[in-house]
């Protein structure tokens, strides 16, 4: 059970001490003027979790990585996006489908109590309208009052869902590949009474692995991103980059990698070991190169 916000303050002495070497240029300033691209930081545990869907946190090194949240813009969330997520109005803004005499979806008291009998029907209890853009993030808060038995999930994508199989507060990071907001059961003989849903957008790019054989892992001496073979984190744009893009990597041990005029369309695959990496859509300046330069030495342990 998630019960804490999805991102959790950075307690580890080496990152601490890195960050505090770096000062006070930030690589957020490469994206002062709207530029797309993504800022990924390795060192940073907040903004990684061992699964796709984003409930799982990576808490140490040798944990897979599963998804890194983009640092871009902030890990700012937009507003609430269902119109009757504590459904204080009742059914508005949601549609039953396959409901009968044992698959029953109540909306009372400001509560949906969802009860399914057998796995045929499904029944689905899903928000009215689209209310996700394709591609872009989103963090899923779902609070259970009541559980008497089985289980369900919410926004499930392919990126994984929110499961939930008891009483409390459950988040998840969903990246969407479908535009609807659905609750369906995971088993047979559910009965679970959800006091609210919330749908909020999670901006930046974040990147993702849901194939666990395929899901790097995080390292330490010094903090980074460990790639094997296959391994591999991958996220998607809104629109193309663009042929003038910098790509600049945190090499371990090595120090900045960066790389120029570099063409990238609306997806990115990553499945080089780095410290971290930073993709703006444009060329940078001398300043910028250099302060660039001195952040992925210093990240790097150079």
């Amino acid at each position: 059970m998630i019960t804490r916000p999805i991102t959790r303050p950075v307690t580890s002495p080496i990152a601490r001490a890195v960050n505090d070497a770096i000062g006070a240029w930030n690589p957020r300033a490469l994206f002062a003027l709207g530029e797309q691209g993504v800022i990924y930081d390795p060192s940073d545990l907040s903004t990684l979790w061992q699964d796709s869907a984003g409930t799982t946190p990576v808490t140490a090194a040798g944990q897979p990585v599963g998804l890194m949240l983009d640092k871009r813009l902030g890990l700012v969330r937009g507003a609430e996006i269902l119109t009757n997520g504590d459904f204080s109005q009742g059914a508005a803004g949601w549609t039953i489908s396959g409901a009968d005499a044992t698959h029953i979806a109540t909306f009372s008291g400001g509560t949906l109590r969802y009860q399914s009998g057998t796995t045929s029907p499904q029944l689905t209890v899903a928000a009215s309208a689209g209310v996700a853009t394709i591609g872009k993030a989103y963090e899923v808060t779902v609070v259970v009052s009541a559980h008497v038995s089985g289980g369900v999930k919410v926004f499930e994508n392919t990126t994984g869902s929110v499961a939930i199989a008891g009483v409390g507060t459950f988040k998840g990071v969903i990246v969407a590949s479908s535009a609807v907001l659905s609750i369906t059961r995971t088993t047979a003989n559910v009965d679970i009474t959800i006091g609210s849903v919330s749908l909020r957008e999670l901006h930046g790019n974040h990147a993702v692995q849901p194939t666990a054989s395929a899901k790097p892992f995080i390292r330490d001496t010094p903090r980074r991103i460990d790639y094997d073979a296959d391994d591999s984190l991958a996220v998607t744009f809104q629109a193309a980059l663009g042929s003038a893009c910098t790509v600049a990597r945190s090499i371990p041990g090595v120090g900045a990698q960066i790389l120029t005029a570099q063409t990238i369309g609306t997806s990115f695959t990553d499945n080089v070991d780095n410290c971290g990496l930073i993709i703006v859509n444009r060329a940078l300046n001398a300043a910028e190169t250099a302060n660039l330069t001195r952040y992925l030495n210093q990240r790097a342990g150079v």
